[in-house]
């Protein structure tokens, strides 16, 4: 805010900070695919690309996040709207 009270405009970014670190991780994923590509020793499956090994725990990582954050999402909303119902129904 300014001195006067009013709010300064922002500048618009060109390309959003949360794209550029998106774009990063998606390519520092593929180069690291891309240089793992051996096969190592699996036990008890015997021998298996490492890029497969690396991508198989991500993979259930993320599935549990992302059901992780959808129940919390889903709790906060719950929870809003009784305190909505609530708040609406006292001052009636």
């Amino acid at each position: 805010m300014s001195a006067d009270g009013e709010q300064t405009p922002r500048r618009a970014s060109s390309v959003p900070i949360r794209w550029l670190i998106v774009v990063a991780l998606i390519v520092g994923a593929g180069v690291l695919v891309w240089m793992n590509g051996q096969a190592v020793p699996v036990r008890p499956f015997g021998r298996a690309p490492l890029n497969q090994v690396m991508a198989a725990p991500l993979l259930v990582g993320v599935l549990i996040g992302w059901s992780v954050r959808a129940r919390l999402a889903r709790r906060a909303a719950r929870a809003a709207a009784k305190r909505a119902a609530t708040t609406s129904s006292s001052t009636d």
